[in-house]
């Protein structure tokens, strides 16, 4: 509570002019921002009033910044400061960061200390597309005359197939293999083709990686067919990256596909049969490459994240460093993200009348 108590006026008295014009969130308090930590104080005196000033002081200021539009706003940039700090930042660098990678007055909105899981769409997010796959490895030499009518019977077969657990392979392939001149009795062949053809990215499932070690749940809810979507796991050991089994979840294996509300629902439920309950929509971020799937879990209350690592060509799109800004917006903060403090914390230390201990020391640390 000390520590909370002292930011607003650990700041206020150590911003100067030359240090305000170098971050932004010091430049109001220079012209005036002292005046709501000082009327703080006054209105909370006596160390039995620790908890108040902390609250009063941080509300105070953030309607006078701007920064929140109502008290429900600042508590939400109050509450998500207190995460970074449970990260290991200090308070002012973790207000200043917040400040800098925000959006703007209201940006808080979207930020939330109760966020527990992040769960990831599969193909062009993670790994490659199977429309990718099945003209560069399994199907290259289909004449370019014959691919569009071919193309439209893997989709068609693709509709039914995401959505039944028992959905035979062979009729899938068959009705394509006719169409394009190749010999139908080689379906399982192709079908094995099929599985080998997947990419994945390591540097995202790296990411996936820093989260769970990071105490995130992580997760998985994918439009796929189980035949090709499980070979995928375990071919590549996956349970390493997603060991909870609940939540990886395949649409064919469940009946039901994004955007319907019930893929979600069910991610929901499964995630309370390994703990104490289960997660509420508001504590789940879903990444996906589509945005229809993306305003889907949004109306549900989920935080929304749109990504695409790379098209159905292959061509690069989105870096990981897009993603773990969005995330970071959301409420997701990582050891990763200490460049942009070290960022914050280099320019703090180059200010005059501002040193870098005056941020980290027993006031605000």
């Amino acid at each position: 509570r000390a520590d909370q108590a002292t930011i607003v006026g650990d700041m206020a008295q150590t911003a100067s002019p030359h240090c305000a014009e170098s971050i932004p969130c010091l430049q109001p308090l220079a012209e005036g921002g002292a005046s709501c930590a000082s009327e703080a104080k006054t209105s909370a005196p006596g160390a039995d009033a620790e908890a108040l000033l902390s609250w009063q002081g941080f509300q105070r200021l953030m309607l006078h910044l701007g920064t929140a539009s109502s008290e429900e706003e600042a508590d939400a940039l109050f509450r998500a400061a207190g995460g970074a700090r449970e990260h290991g930042l200090p308070w002012g660098l973790a207000l200043q960061w917040l400040w800098r990678n925000g959006a703007g007055t209201g940006w808080q909105r979207s930020v939330d200390l109760q966020v527990r899981a992040v769960v990831f769409d599969l193909g062009g997010v993670w790994c490659s597309e199977g429309s990718k796959s099945i003209w560069s490895k399994v199907l290259p030499s289909v004449p370019l005359d014959r691919r569009a009518e071919v193309d439209r019977l893997r989709k068609e077969a693709w509709k039914e197939a995401r959505v039944r657990p028992d959905f035979p392979m062979e009729q899938m392939w068959r009705p394509m293999l006719e169409k394009a001149g190749l010999n139908p009795e080689e379906w399982e062949s192709y079908n094995r083709s099929m599985r080998a053809s997947y990419e994945l990215y390591p540097e995202v499932l790296k990411l996936v990686d820093e989260l769970r070690k990071n105490h995130y749940i992580v997760g998985v809810i994918s439009n796929h067919v189980g035949d090709w979507f499980w070979s995928i796991f375990e071919q590549n050991n996956l349970s390493r990256y997603f060991p909870e089994p609940d939540l990886v979840i395949c649409s064919s294996d469940v009946c039901y596909y994004k955007p319907q509300q019930e893929i979600f629902d069910l991610f929901l439920s499964r995630s309370g049969l390994s703990r104490d309950r289960a997660l509420r929509p508001e504590e789940c971020v879903f990444i996906d490459d589509t945005a229809a799937n993306v305003a889907a879990a949004e109306a549900l209350g989920w935080k929304g994240v749109e990504f695409k690592y790379a098209s159905k060509t292959g061509e690069r799109m989105d870096s990981v460093e897009d993603l773990v800004k969005r995330l970071r917006r959301k409420g997701v903060l990582l050891p990763e993200t200490r460049g942009a403090w070290q960022e914050v914390q280099a320019t703090t230390a180059s200010c005059e009348g501002l040193s870098d201990t005056s941020l980290r020391g027993s006031t605000c640390s």
